[in-house]
């Protein structure tokens, strides 16, 4: 699969976990456990743990559905992902915008884009 095909795919996965996040059920925790399967689309356990002092292993038990915040925690975690994931959403556009322009440009010279290559 070329590169642009497969950074589409991540800008809908990464689009999809955005929906997710502009109105989750706080108190839902199948919500909440699909949310955190998704996180790594948008930051990294690392970064989680930092902003929220959680553990490596609450981090864990949250993603594997064993354990879950409580529902007031559930908020703010999901507004700093939802900024997370809306930056990403950006990001994503633009590099995919950028990749075809110079796809567009190099047509019909010979040339293989950078991203395609």
């Amino acid at each position: 699969m070329p590169i642009t095909e497969v950074a589409m795919s991540i800008l809908d996965q990464v689009r999809a976990l955005a929906q997710r996040l502009s109105s989750p059920n706080s108190s839902d925790d199948e919500t909440f456990h699909a949310i955190m399967t998704d996180f790594e689309l948008v930051t990294n356990p690392g970064e989680f743990r930092g902003k929220y002092g959680m553990s490596r292993s609450t981090i864990s038990r949250w993603r594997s559905g064993h354990s879950v915040p409580h529902p007031a925690l559930r908020p703010r975690i999901y507004q700093w992902l939802r900024k997370l994931a809306n930056a990403k959403v950006a990001e994503l556009t633009a590099e995919h915008a950028h990749a075809k322009a110079s796809a567009t440009k190099n047509e019909g010279k010979g040339n293989i884009p950078a991203t395609l290559g």
